[in-house]
C-alpha cells in the first residue's frame, strides 16, 4: 500500500476537502499495485516531467536516496522552477514504509519570481510506533543533501544534531527517566533557550508530534 501518500492526502483533504492527489512512481509495477487506492489518490507512471503544472503542493518522499547525487538534485529543482506555473509548497524529505516518523525539507515556490526558498526542516514521528527512538535514529532520515553532510563535524546540521542527542540523553537518564513525550519537548526547549537553535516549540505542534 502506498501509506505515506495516501495518509497525506488525507491530512491535506481536512484543509482544503476539495484537494485532488497524484501520484508519481516510476516503478510502473508500484503503480498497477497502488491503483487499487484510486479511490483516495490517482497513480500514474512516471517521473518529474509527469508533475502537474499546476501543482500547488508537491510532496517528494523517499525518492532522492534512489541513486540520486546532490548534483540531481540540483537539475530537479531547475526543472520545476521551468515547470511549475503557480506558487507551491514543495516538501522533499525520507520517511519510514508507514509514515510513522519521517525528515522533511519545506520550500515555497514563488511562480512570479522562480525563487525556491528554503522554509524549515521538520522532524516527525508516532510515539505509539516508535518505542525506543532517539536524535542518532532520526539522522538516518535525514534528506539526502544534510545526509551528506553528516560527517562534516564543522557542518550546522552535524552540530545540531550532536547538540541534540547530547540533550536527549541527559534529560532520558537524569530528569524524566523515560517519559519520551516530555524529553522531545523539553529537548525543544532547551536547544532553543541554550543551544540557540532555531527551533519551533509551539506548544501544539510538539504535542501533535513535530
Amino acid at each position: 500500500m502506498p501509506y505515506t501518500t495516501c495518509q497525506a492526502h488525507e491530512r491535506f483533504r481536512k484543509l482544503n476537502p476539495t484537494i485532488q492527489s497524484v501520484g508519481l512512481d516510476t516503478d510502473n509495477g508500484r503503480v498497477i499495485k497502488a491503483k487499487q487506492y484510486a479511490n483516495i489518490c490517482t497513480f500514474i507512471h512516471g517521473g518529474f516531467a509527469k508533475i502537474p503544472k499546476d501543482t500547488t503542493i508537491l510532496r517528494m518522499f523517499n525518492i532522492f536516496r534512489q541513486g540520486y547525487s546532490e548534483n540531481d538534485l540540483e537539475k530537479v529543482y531547475d526543472g520545476l522552477r521551468r515547470r511549475l506555473t503557480r506558487d507551491c509548497l514543495i516538501l522533499e524529505g525520507t520517511s519510514n514504509p508507514t509514515g510513522s516518523l519521517f525528515i522533511t525539507h519545506v520550500y515555497i515556490f514563488r511562480h512570479e519570481s522562480k525563487e525556491i526558498v528554503h522554509d524549515g526542516l521538520v522532524f516527525s514521528t508516532n510515539f505509539h510506533h516508535e518505542l525506543n527512538l532517539n536524535p542518532l535514529k532520526l539522522q538516518a532520515f535525514l534528506p539526502l543533501d544534510l545526509l551528506h553532510k553528516m560527517h562534516d563535524k564543522e557542518h550546522p546540521m552535524a552540530q545540531f544534531m550532536h547538540d541534540w542527542n547530547l540533550v536527549h540523553t541527559i534529560l532520558n537518564k537524569q530528569i524524566y527517566n523515560g517519559n519520551r513525550k516530555q524529553i522531545w519537548r523539553q529537548c525543544g526547549r532547551y536547544l532553543r533557550k541554550v543551544n540557540g537553535w532555531n527551533v519551533f516549540t509551539y506548544p501544539r505542534m510538539m504535542i501533535i508530534r513535530y
